[in-house]
This record gives C-alpha cells, sequence and structure tokens, in this order.
C-alpha cells in the first residue's frame, strides 16, 4: 500500500464533505515531527524580523536611485558599439541626466513630505555625492 500525501488527504477529505459538487472547506491540523522543524520555523521567524527591520528603516529614510535596464540596447538602436568613446560619452550623458532628475525626486520628495526621520545634514554634508553638486 502506498502512503497517502498530504495534499491527497486534504483533497480526498474535501471531496467527502462536498456539496452540490463544490468543495467544502476543511481545517486540517497536521503534527509535524520533522527534527529540522523548530530550526525551520526559527529560521522563518528571522527572516521576519528582518523584513521588518528593513521596513522601518525604508519607513525612516527614502533611498533614492533608480537602476539601468537595456543600456546596451540603446546604444544599439543609436548605432554604437558598447565600447568606443562614442558611446562612453553618450553613456555619460545619459547617467548624468539620471543623476540630476534622481536627485531633483528627492528634493521634491522632501518638499512634499517633509525631510525623512533619519536625515542628518552633518552626515549628508560630507557625502561626495552631495559635494559633487
Amino acid at each position: 500500500m502506498q502512503p497517502v500525501l498530504p495534499v491527497e488527504r486534504y483533497s480526498n477529505t474535501t471531496r467527502e464533505v462536498s456539496q452540490n459538487e463544490r468543495r467544502g472547506a476543511l481545517m486540517l491540523t497536521m503534527e509535524v515531527t520533522h527534527p529540522d522543524i523548530e530550526d525551520f520555523i526559527t529560521v522563518k521567524q528571522v527572516e521576519m524580523d528582518t523584513w521588518k527591520m528593513l521596513y522601518e528603516n525604508g519607513k525612516r529614510g527614502r533611498r533614492t536611485g533608480l537602476g539601468f535596464t537595456a543600456l546596451a540596447d540603446t546604444l544599439a538602436a543609436l548605432g554604437l558599439k558598447f565600447d568606443v568613446p562614442a558611446a562612453i560619452e553618450v553613456m555619460d550623458k545619459m547617467m548624468q541626466t539620471k543623476c540630476k532628475a534622481e536627485f531633483d525626486s528627492s528634493i521634491d520628495m522632501a518638499i512634499e513630505r517633509g525631510k525623512f526621520e533619519a536625515f542628518d545634514p552633518k552626515v549628508e554634508n560630507t557625502s561626495k555625492f552631495v559635494q559633487n553638486f
């Protein structure tokens, strides 16, 4: 006799309590006796705590910046090879424009939403990024 998988048992059980060809909802309790289950639950708790910490830090600070997708495709559409001086010049201009737009967006958000909780002008004023502006 083959063992019945938990998913099959759930499926069979809900079929047994169905009415008018609709399956019924059924709460099942399963006993888990795997020796590593407590470690798994602990790991999941650590993961949840980490995500909560990241969420709270994200609320206190305001990260700005964007990734870049299809840069090589953009250069190809412009008829440029990736590693030629003309392409590097175009990429520099694109990145400067992108960076300025991100910085302007950060300023707009500060005006609209107020400074973020973790903002420290002493730290920000020593930033190489800020000094470049």
